[in-house]
């Protein structure tokens, strides 16, 4: 297996792959999207979601007191989100600078070490969906502000 990782044309050819495949990826499901939207299961709950968080929306609007607020959620998960990844890649590097037994662990065991690097930064991406999250729910709310 290392043989193959190993070899340029195999990386070459993956990320070649993966560069078509994202753009018809996504495209596949913004259709997907507006396809599932109008009958069906799924079309009903993508709109029984979207009724809520207008209805939602509209109870915020009516106090700019919860408008405030949603604004400081969405600048916290902001400062929670930049605070993991600074966080995580301080670990990382200090780490990596300072400590020979860690070193010795990332040149022999480097699956374990890729796995654990992933798990150990799964925090970074759930705090950034939080953020995205919050950030698409205040840009609803200031569009929809008279």
């Amino acid at each position: 297996m290392n043989e193959i990782l190993n070899n340029n044309w195999f990386v070459g050819i993956v990320g070649g792959l993966i560069t078509l495949i994202i753009p018809k990826l996504f495209k596949f499901l913004i259709n997907i999207k507006y396809h599932l939207s109008k009958k069906g299961i799924l079309g009903r709950a993508i709109r029984h979601f979207d009724l809520k968080r207008l209805r939602k929306i509209r109870v915020i609007l009516r106090d700019d007191t919860k408008i405030q607020r949603e604004l400081m959620k969405n600048y916290a998960y902001l400062i929670i989100f930049l605070l993991s990844m600074m966080t995580y890649f301080w670990l990382i590097i200090c780490l990596t600078i300072l400590s020979n037994d860690f070193r010795f662990f990332i040149n022999n065991y480097k699956l374990t070490y890729n796995i654990c690097a992933i798990v150990i930064g799964f925090p970074i991406y759930i705090f950034e969906l939080l953020y995205l999250n919050q950030k698409y729910f205040v840009d609803e709310i200031y569009k929809f502000r008279k």
